[in-house]
């Protein structure tokens, strides 16, 4: 007979249950394992077997989309899982005679243990055991020890290979066969790169990552140049030839330039470097082994670059200007109090809350460039105003906020010439709660900042106690700057009046400011800081990204790594700084 209460085959003359201990009442026919008549009673399933027939289920799905993937180890594992299942739900149903009840439970317990290698084996790289004489360019390069992973690139151009389960070990013998194969030519080499040519011109790369083991090889074959001319049109006429007729020219306009050039040994490079400095090329120099940058008195952006392999790369862009932007939204008192929204050349650059003053750090090409704004209630309520950048300035601009447009005023313009676009039938705001007169019909309520051209221009820039001019000199006065990382930023204010520099983290939870001694310097060549932690001590380095151009401050470290900064509202950086703890390293 059945247990009443849960169903279990039990003995005909049992008293209790011996699974879960019902007493039994021996006139519980129904309950017997008789017939009756022709269907034999069937007990619903309990909510424990319901759960083993639903992993069932899951499992099988499981094992379905790893292999639908190419996932056979994931696939082999979801089998497993599908097994322990199946296997827990017979004991359960005592299909499986002789096992105890209670092993139903861990094994079910350990098929979804294995969930986790089930996961990381579906989603991790497909590896494959890689032949290395079916790679194109593999008989130019050793043949490495492991040779399982992935081949992401295979022509007679390029070979790209992600070798896997490489230990340091391998890697640095690997490398040194690559080194006896004549790979040696320029060679760079660190812990955990190297680069070299062979002396046929083949460039190899590595790339060991030891966190995951894996080495990356890129290997690519030498370009061919053909005979080549130097032009006297378009920016080439701005620099001199270099000494070698063969290379490549793939731009040569009046808006820029590039090439490459073959046959420049790093001599010839260096003396090439020399020529163009000659040439006009002298300003804003930023200069290393293999890299040269550098403008000329018209604001042309020249960058020579030594590639390797006796190949360099030469490149002119037009002049870029920082267009220091102010933007005073006009504040209605009952109507069209809307936020506008701010594009440059169609690039979003923020929102201006009504009423609000908002200021930008622009870096524009020289020539004309368009500023959109839009209601950020309705982006059909629009205006714009033309910049045409011709030198580093500030551009102020006024915006009154009406009901079916955005009228956009030039306050001042010391960066070219600002034009604000009107239709004809632009819709004249009127100042709420007043009857407009001859003299002011469109003008909003409110105060605009900066309605003096001359006080535009020669009054303190918002990120320096100095005005624009003084700002360049980057030697004098107080200056503020600002990285965004995301969900925290980091301040650096330059306080040369008190000589000290002050850093300070917002978004982390921190309280603390350091404050570290000027050294020596200014931000137009390198100024010097050191920290003095007890035994501990290093030092950076702050300079402007473009020569007399502060709007971008450059932040090097010991190590050489650099950071960028953006200019900030000083104000508020000073605001934040005097709400921390002053730390004095």
């Amino acid at each position: 007979m059945k247990c009443p209460a849960c169903g279990a085959k039990l003995p005909d003359d049992a008293k209790f249950c011996s699974y879960c201990g019902a007493e039994i009442d021996a006139a519980a026919a129904p309950f017997s394992d008789v017939r009756s008549g022709p269907a034999m009673y069937q007990p619903k399933l309990s909510a424990y077997e319901k759960i083993l027939a639903v992993s069932v289920l899951l499992f099988t799905l499981l094992c379905l989309i790893a292999f639908l993937a190419g996932k056979p180890g994931a696939g082999i594992l979801a089998l497993m899982q599908i097994a322990m299942a199946a296997i827990s739900f017979f004991i359960k149903k005592e299909v499986i005679r002789g096992a105890k009840a209670w092993l139903s439970i861990p094994l079910l317990a350990a098929s979804f243990f294995l969930l986790a290698p089930y996961a990381v084996l579906l989603t991790s790289a497909k590896t494959e055991r890689l032949d290395w004489n079916e790679i194109v360019l593999g008989n130019r390069l050793p043949a490495p020890e492991i040779n399982r992973g992935q081949i992401l690139s295979n022509s007679a151009d390029t070979m790209l290979v992600h070798l896997y389960h490489i230990s340091p070990a391998q890697y640095a013998a690997y490398l040194d066969a690559c080194e006896e194969t004549g790979f040696s030519v320029e060679a760079e080499k660190t812990g955990d790169s190297f680069d070299a040519f062979n002396p046929e011109g083949y460039k190899l790369s590595l790339r060991y990552f030891e966190d995951k083991s894996e080495l990356h090889i890129l290997f690519d074959a030498p370009e061919t140049f053909d005979a080549m001319q130097w032009p006297d049109t378009g920016l080439a006429r701005l620099i001199p030839a270099p000494d070698s007729s063969t290379g490549k020219i793939e731009i040569n306009t009046d808006s820029g330039f590039k090439a490459y050039v073959s046959g420049i040994s790093q001599e010839k490079y260096r003396a090439y470097v020399l020529a163009c400095a000659e040439a006009g090329f002298n300003a804003g120099t930023a200069e290393s082994d293999r890299q040269y940058f550098a403008k000329n008195a018209d604001g042309y952006q020249l960058t020579v670059d030594y590639q390797g392999n006796e190949v360099i790369g030469i490149s002119i862009a037009e002049p870029e200007y920082t267009i220091e932007l102010q933007v005073d939204c006009a504040a209605n008192l009952l109507f069209n109090k809307y936020d506008v929204t701010i594009c440059v050349d169609g690039a979003e650059q923020g929102t201006i809350r009504h009423g609000a003053t908002e200021y930008y750090t622009l870096i524009l090409a020289k020539g004309p460039h368009t500023i959109q704004f839009a209601s950020a209630e309705d982006d059909e309520v629009k205006g714009q105003s033309r910049i045409d950048a011709a030198r580093d300035g500030v551009v102020c601009l006024r915006l009154s906020c009406a009901g079916s447009r955005i009228n956009v005023d030039t306050i001042s313009d010391s960066a070219g010439a600002a034009e604000p676009e009107h239709s004809e039938d632009a819709e004249t705001p009127e100042p709420e709660g007043s009857t407009p007169s001859a003299g002011d019909a469109g003008e909003p309520e409110g105060n605009i900042s900066g309605a003096s051209s001359e006080d535009a221009s020669s009054g303190p820039v918002y990120y320096s106690t100095n005005g624009q001019e003084t700002a360049k000199n980057g030697n004098s006065g107080v200056f503020s700057y600002i990285g965004r990382r995301g969900t925290y930023d980091l301040y650096y204010i330059i306080d040369f009046d008190g000589g000290y520099v002050y850093y300070f983290s917002e978004g982390m939870g921190d309280t603390t400011c350091d404050r570290v001694k000027i050294v020596s310097g200014d931000l137009n060549h390198e100024l010097a800081i050191t920290w003095h932690d007890g035994d501990s001590v290093w030092s950076y380095k702050l300079y402007f990204k473009q020569k007399n151009q502060p709007g971008t401050l450059i932040l090097q470290d010991n190590d050489g790594f650099k950071s960028e900064y953006e200019a900030t509202e000083l104000s508020e950086a000073l605001s934040l700084r005097d709400s921390k703890r002053i730390v004095d390293y």
